[in-house]
């Protein structure tokens, strides 16, 4: 794909400029990747004095936890919905059952 072939809004640039500019994934995901690591200063915490490695780090575990909890979370309540179903079955039917 070439610039002449894009769309004359600023948004078709963009979008070439991230999925195509050079061909190379490793730009691509250096740029994905500074937004997050760029130190700021959010809810009143600095990150300005970690080093990069480590706030990626807590992070990646920040999130993974979270999202063990999460599946856990979704386990315990399919559990529950089983038994419901099963047990409901089981009333439903015994109900049918002496009428």
């Amino acid at each position: 794909m070439t610039g002449s072939e894009l769309p004359a809004d600023g948004r078709g640039r963009a979008f070439w400029f991230f999925a195509w500019s050079g061909g190379s994934s490793a730009a691509w995901w250096g740029v994905f990747f500074a937004q997050v690591t760029t130190k700021s200063s959010s809810f009143g915490v600095s990150l300005d004095g970690w080093p990069d490695w480590l706030v990626v780090l807590v992070g990646t575990v920040v999130v993974a936890l979270a999202l063990w909890l999460l599946i856990k979370a979704l386990k315990w309540a399919l559990w529950v919905l089983l038994f419901l179903v099963l047990l409901g079955g089981l009333e439903w039917a015994g109900w049918l059952l002496m009428r």
